[in-house]
């Protein structure tokens, strides 16, 4: 490969994804700021990327996504389970389900508590408003004019408004707004889509702000190290179609590549535990034992449930119903296909004696494939029926990224250590079982075809340990992995600046001291954003 300098950049960011993309667009509204982000994937011009039905079709595709999987699961039966990430403009928000959740108050004033000073709930709440434009308007909870686009939840399908229905027959909290003064009770998901179209950072963010002459946005391009002199770091390597490029960072290098990314380069640059870098061949620049500990995510139980009545998205399968909700999608950007696909469910409390709700529930529009290899091919449904996935909301257990190799093409060894500690399976039995006590209400009946098997299914343990082993996996929320905090063992400060090199943050869900009860999409936009108040003094 041949090697030569680009012009320099004050600000060189990593990964366009959820934070990237948003932190780019932010720093490039001083028109005397330089900068300068980086995509290891394509462009998010494929059609099929905006259209919201087609989501796990993306998800499952190879040009999209690092095709992650874990290192064997102990604690699901030796099972490597699948963890597709981002790998395009707008990143996992180009492939997720599109829904806007934020998280509870307590999850941020608990980070506060850890010693992440500015990062408690009413700190970051100004942040959130500043992102969103939410169809209900601005008020203390939300934004009315952001850049992104925040539509209220509605039902997909009639199981979903039985299950609410269910949910408000046995007298549970009907919540009508999960980011507004309380996140607990049982509804609809807002969702991050716009006049039809999935609303990614790329559309929300990019799309405005690439037509500014001071932004430089290099697609397809891989960054295999941070350039690193003296404990500063001055750029990043990048390789454009085959070529080795230096781009160099006259002010400072932000690392937006996710939990599992962002460790992997700074593993790969020499950052990270001293003796595994060497172990894998890697010059030690800095010893950091904690860069890709303290790896988090929510294990997402599945439960498929047949249905009767023709009224999931198993019926789309039919060729004419197929063509028409095309044709309807085509002519009004509405429909069957402009809906997101995990539209109801709720945060609640496992237990009673629960401080704040500690498990979050989705209802699906049809039932869910198991999906253990990267083929772009689905498995489609069998017939009608339904899914329900229960998370955990705040996992005890704690994994690691690691190295397998020096290669920067190699994949990391990713071990989320599911199910590490007992309290988490503990904690998610009866958040599994909490929720069998609502589908056995009469208003569910209709809908279910075996109905008398729910208690078996949702509350004999052992039937949960197997169904657990077979179907259980990632919700796609990792975090944690470069974790920000005071003390000697945090990677950052709470200004996200690397502790012992200097012009060098970290932007992105890998921050995260602890993971929240909820989707982690609209939470990195918020680290994002965050980011980029405090490095430009605003």
């Amino acid at each position: 490969m041949t090697s030569e300098r680009l012009r320099s950049f004050d600000y060189v960011i990593v990964g366009a994804g959820s934070a990237g993309s948003t932190l780019a667009s932010r720093l490039s509204e001083d028109p005397k700021a330089r900068v300068c982000l980086i995509e290891a994937g394509p462009a998010d011009s494929n059609l099929s990327i905006h259209v919201p039905a087609a989501q796990i079709k993306n998800m499952v595709s190879p040009h999209y996504s690092w095709h992650y999987f874990t290192e064997p699961q102990r604690g699901l039966g030796g099972r490597a389970i699948h963890m597709p990430m981002g790998r395009i403009l707008g990143g996992s928000s180009s492939l997720n389900g599109m829904l806007y959740v934020r998280g509870d108050r307590w999850d941020y004033d608990h980070w506060a508590e850890l010693g992440c000073d500015g990062w408690a709930y009413e700190d970051v709440l100004p942040f959130f408003r500043k992102s969103e434009g939410n169809e209900r308007g601005a008020n203390h909870y939300h934004g009315g004019d952001g850049p992104l686009k925040v539509r209220k939840g509605t039902p997909g399908t009639a199981i979903c408004e039985a299950f609410v229905e269910a949910c408000a027959g046995a007298g549970e909290r009907i919540n009508d707004d999960f980011n507004g003064e309380d996140q607990e009770g049982f509804g609809y998901f807002d969702n991050t889509i716009h006049r039809g179209r999935r609303w990614s950072t790329a559309s929300a963010f990019l799309r405005p702000a690439e037509r500014r002459s001071n932004l430089t946005v290099l697609t397809r391009a891989l960054v295999p190290r941070i350039v690193l002199e003296n404990g500063v770091a001055r750029g990043v390597e990048v390789v454009v179609n085959g070529r080795s490029e230096t781009v160099q960072a006259d002010a400072e290098v932000i690392l937006c590549a996710g939990a599992i990314g962002t460790p992997h380069l700074l593993m790969l640059s020499g950052v990270g535990p001293a003796d595994h870098l060497r172990s894998v061949g890697v010059d030690v620049a800095l010893d950091v034992p904690s860069v890709g500990a303290n790896f988090q995510d929510h294990l997402g139980h599945h439960i498929n449930i047949d249905c009767p009545l023709p009224v999931s998205a198993y019926r789309l399968l039919n060729p004419v119903r197929a063509f028409m909700a095309g044709v309807q999608y085509t002519l009004t950007r509405g429909g069957p296909l402009g809906r997101p696909s995990l539209p109801t469910g709720g945060f609640y409390k496992s237990k009673p004696d629960a401080e704040v709700a500690d498990a979050q529930m989705h209802l699906t529009i049809a039932k869910l494939p198991e999906i253990e290899e990267v083929s772009g091919k689905i498995p489609l449904p069998s017939g009608h029926g339904f899914c329900v996935v229960v998370n955990q909301g705040r996992p005890a257990s704690r994994g690691h990224v690691r190295l397998k190799s020096a290669d920067p093409m190699a994949r990391p060894a990713v071990d989320p250590n599911y199910l590490g500690e007992a309290s988490d399976e503990d904690g998610l039995f009866a958040a599994v079982a909490k929720v069998g006590e609502l589908m056995e209400r009469p208003e569910m009946r209709p809908y279910i075809t075996l109905p008398d098997e729910l208690p078996r299914r949702f509350g004999d343990r052992k039937v949960f340990r197997a169904e657990l082993l077979r179907m259980a996996g990632s919700a796609f929320h990792p975090v944690g992995t470069c974790r920000m905090g005071t003390d000697a063992e945090a990677v950052v400060d709470p200004q996200l600046r690397m502790n012992g090199i200097r012009r060098l943050r970290i932007a992105d869900a890998s921050v995260m001291p602890t993971l929240i009860n909820g989707n982690t999409n609209a939470p990195s936009i918020m680290i994002g954003e965050r980011a980029a108040a405090l490095i430009s003094g605003r």
